[in-house]
């Protein structure tokens, strides 16, 4: 019988390398920051608002959470990159 706790375990790792598979696609420069737990703060804000959307958004409607992380996380990079979008200067992730 698998433990809640298992279960848990089993979703983060599923998450991280739903995660790390994104940023490979979308952002690869920052793999290895990811990996290494060292993402410039702007970058780790977006991945969390992405990240958090996504589980939303897979919990509510059984999509893939691979897929649909990939998906909102090409668009917020796509949003972010637009002209005249810079990094925010003393942004919290609250």
């Amino acid at each position: 019988m698998v433990t809640n706790v298992q279960q848990q375990d089993a979703r983060a790792v599923a998450i991280d390398a739903a995660i790390v598979a994104a940023i490979r696609l979308h952002a690869p420069e920052f793999e290895a920051a990811y990996l290494g737990d060292d993402l410039p703060l702007w970058f780790d804000c977006l991945l969390d608002r992405c990240t958090d959307a996504a589980e939303r958004i897979a919990d509510h409607t059984h999509a893939p959470l691979v897929e649909t992380l990939s998906a909102l996380l090409a668009q917020a990079i796509l949003d972010h990159d637009a002209p005249g979008v810079v990094p925010e200067i003393g942004l919290s992730c609250d």
